[in-house]
């Protein structure tokens, strides 16, 4: 019986919990900026275009997109950035959901917006050095979607 009513507790405390705070691009950064000054009291720095706006899911409105390449902490070189490339977060309705990419684009094909994103020849299943890998990402049904790399 004590076991019931602890999980009905924990159920109560989950439907009345304060719903996740929504992400934007302010608060993205703001998490940069704090995980960069807890590394030896780091300053960031932001460049032009770290942040666009582009239409990623379709809808004709623009997403945030922070985009790590622009990001620079004075206590560290690569913060954010690796051979793999840098980070990349796409916020869509009030979530950011994090990517890793040498390079992005987004391209209208079909009536559809692909996020492109070229990524680490490992991705792919191929040694470093080989030719570049691409992933191709849709937004639909409040999901992002794409095809797994085909088996070797």
């Amino acid at each position: 019986m004590r076991q019931l009513a602890t999980i009905v507790l924990f159920a109560l405390a989950l439907l009345t919990a304060p719903p996740a705070a929504a992400e934007d691009a302010a608060s993205v950064l703001a998490k940069a900026r704090a995980d960069c000054a807890s590394f030896d009291g780091g300053t960031l720095t932001v460049a032009e275009g770290a942040v666009r706006e582009v239409d990623v899911t379709g809808d004709g409105e623009p997403e945030e997109v922070v985009d790590y390449s622009g990001l620079q902490c004075s206590t560290a070189a690569t913060f954010w950035c690796g051979t793999g490339g840098c980070s990349l977060d796409v916020i869509v309705d009030g979530r950011a959901y994090g990517f890793l990419a040498r390079d992005w684009t987004v391209v209208p094909w079909h009536g559809l917006q692909v996020l492109l994103l070229r990524v680490h020849p490992s991705a792919c299943g191929m040694a470093p050095g080989l030719p570049p890998c691409v992933r191709a990402l849709t937004w639909s049904g409040n999901a992002w979607r794409t095809v797994a790399p085909p088996a070797n």
